[in-house]
């Protein structure tokens, strides 16, 4: 059971950071967007592959990486006007803020530590020996934010009246 009275769910990438998306946003710091990511994700959205196919194609490029290069890499995400303010004022007045990201760990992890939310879910980017072995587990899926959200909250004791989601997407919509 929290002690918070409430709790705010929070989209990660376009709402509480100014890039869109952090599996682009990594695609594009190490060079593989126009040539991959943007042809893979064309795929998705024309309904080729499913949402968890592609997130384990998206990630192919990056096999091997370590843990510490795709963290770095993620840290040039900037952060929203206000997200840090509004993070703070919510939690000083007992407000429960859970990240809910089909971003990645290694981006949600960092905002999560920095901002002092809650909670956070994400996709995982799963490592062996530091290095990433392609493996991606799918935490929060295509529309299921709002599944996972309830989850919280029953968890948490915390009824849907006392609950407000921010999203900027259609995938924020559940």
């Amino acid at each position: 059971m929290s002690t918070r009275s409430g709790i705010v769910f929070f989209d990660l990438d376009g709402t509480l950071t100014t890039h869109r998306s952090s599996w682009q946003f990594l695609h594009e710091h190490f060079g593989t967007w126009s040539e991959y990511g943007e042809q893979l994700q064309g795929r998705f959205f024309a309904g080729e592959v499913s949402y968890e196919e592609w997130c384990r194609q998206d990630a192919k490029p990056w096999v091997g990486m370590t843990r510490g290069q795709l963290v770095e890499a993620g840290r040039g995400i900037a952060y929203a006007e206000g997200a840090r303010e509004t993070v703070a004022e919510l939690r000083a007045n007992g407000v429960t803020v859970a990240l809910l990201s089909m971003g990645l760990n290694v981006v949600v992890e960092r905002v999560a530590g920095e901002l002092g939310v809650d909670e956070w879910v994400a996709n995982e980017l799963c490592f062996n020996s530091d290095r990433f072995t392609g493996e991606v587990r799918i935490h929060i899926g295509w529309g299921e934010k709002g599944r996972v959200a309830q989850r919280l909250m029953r968890e948490r004791g915390i009824p849907p009246e006392q609950a407000v989601a921010v999203g900027d997407s259609e995938s924020d919509l559940s």
